[in-house]
């Protein structure tokens, strides 16, 4: 259903503007395996492009299989044409033409598609001689990771406003993983503003809470070797080893794993919390009489703050006025990093993460006993993420897990001189965190740390 003629005439458009762009094209032959053509009620057509997550096949509609052009108006219209804009993914063009029509005088869009197939695919099908040619427009072939990541770091500081196109973007293929998990993360769902507003209340709440600054902790432990304890389902596997080891490990509990430690019988030695939404009163029900120290964040849900009874110490999660920088952290959007900055500034000098598997071992979401149950099922959605784990397998994962990871590795690599190990059982490895056995590790705790009095 290609056309040559379409071809030819969009070709030559594209060399008066960006002629190794239209060069690469003029060379490149799409693979006819991965894409169906489709009429549509709009007259015009759609692709259906077959692209692989990891070990699964998948196929992604590029536009509505009935009205892409009312689809692309739509699009259009979600989006603030006033400035100029930055577009990933050229789909078929539909929302691309859209967009350069109702942009605003002297404004720019400029747009990249990384899928040369379909950028192809997309001029073979319809005329767009007058979208190439249109003096706002630029249309970018990239394929390279970092170019268009540079791309969009540098155009969002010219002022340009970022627009994806979803179907474009679950398009790429999986060498491009990390742009692909960049603009996930710009197309998270979620309230913002919701959640802004229960992060302020929560605030001016947790400020009136007695309590200490973290600060007062940092140094407290210096090398000792603290354990980060998350509730991933490798914490089932390896709550033993904590029993065991106990005497000589410094614990840092997050909230969701407070229960499984409970009804194990093993207190923690600092209990850690971050999250602004009420589950955080669920994740300490019952638990609310322990005299572990709560650290938590002034962002923290305030109600589980005030009913806990222990001693409790304040971190923050940005410069706040009235508090000094000392007491704010680097915490990388997850209660486990969080924890991680903590115990390095207590002076730690080994690391242990249990439960940080950061994807969906063996099915799960989290371990069993945790705070939510025992229904720990996780639903295998057609849109996450197929990663392999340490044992080489595909499992799924989702955008914020592999930011947290992302955030963790990082901290890592600041501290060259801190030994990091990681008990995942099916989760994902961690760069800088060696993956070692129970035994292996238990002899390295003997023989590295000394007896903690408790």
């Amino acid at each position: 259903m290609t056309d040559s003629a379409i071809l030819s005439a969009n070709l030559r458009a594209l060399h008066t503007r960006t002629p190794g762009l239209a060069t690469a094209l003029e060379q490149h032959s799409p693979d006819p395996s991965r894409i169906e053509v489709f009429p549509t009620r709009d007259n015009v057509p759609t692709v259906r492009y077959r692209h692989n997550n990891g070990d699964r096949t998948v196929h992604t509609f590029l536009h509505s299989r009935y009205h892409p052009l009312n689809e692309a108006t739509r699009f259009a219209e979600g989006h603030d044409t006033t400035t100029s804009v930055l577009l990933y993914g050229f789909g078929l063009g539909y929302h691309a033409r859209a967009l350069a029509e109702q942009m605003a005088p002297g404004r720019r869009l400029r747009v990249v598609e990384a899928n040369p197939d379909i950028l192809k695919t997309a001029l073979s099908l319809t005329d767009f001689t007058a979208l190439i040619k249109h003096p706002q427009v630029e249309i970018l072939g990239m394929t390279d990771e970092n170019d268009i990541c540079n791309q969009i770091e540098s155009l969002s500081v010219s002022g340009f406003k970022l627009a994806i196109h979803k179907p474009s973007m679950n398009c790429m293929d999986d060498s491009l993983g990390e742009l692909k998990l960049l603009l996930t993360n710009c197309l998270m769902p979620g309230n913002r503003k919701a959640r802004q507003h229960l992060a302020a209340e929560n605030h001016y709440a947790n400020i009136q809470i007695p309590s200490h600054p973290i600060y007062e902790l940092f140094g407290k432990h210096p090398g000792e070797t603290a354990v980060i304890v998350s509730s991933g389902p490798s914490l089932n596997t390896f709550w033993g080893f904590l029993r065991d080891n106990r005497a000589h490990l410094r614990l840092l509990c997050v909230g969701s794993a407070l229960k499984f430690l409970y009804n194990q019988q093993i207190t923690p030695d600092y209990l850690v919390l971050m999250d602004a939404l009420h589950a955080v009163h669920h994740q300490l029900r019952g638990c609310e009489h322990l005299e572990v120290p709560m650290l938590f964040s002034n962002f923290t849900f305030a109600g589980a703050v005030a009913a806990y009874q222990g001693p409790k110490y304040l971190y923050l999660g940005e410069s706040t006025p009235g508090f000094p920088d000392e007491q704010v952290l680097s915490i990388g959007g997850s209660v486990a990093v969080a924890a991680l900055e903590i115990a390095l500034k207590m002076g730690m000098t080994q690391v242990i993460f249990i439960g940080q598997d950061l994807c969906f071992a063996g099915g799960q979401h989290h371990a069993s006993g945790s705070w939510l149950g025992t229904n720990t099922r996780s639903p295998d959605l057609a849109n996450m993420i197929r990663v392999k784990n340490i044992r080489d397998e595909w499992v799924s994962t989702q955008p914020k897990l592999l930011n947290y990871r992302n955030a963790i590795v990082q901290k890592i690599s600041e501290h060259p001189n801190v030994a990091f190990y990681n008990l995942a059982d099916a989760g994902l490895a961690i760069d800088g965190a060696a993956i070692v056995s129970t035994t292996a590790l238990t002899e390295i705790i003997q023989r590295t740390s000394s007896c903690l009095c408790q």
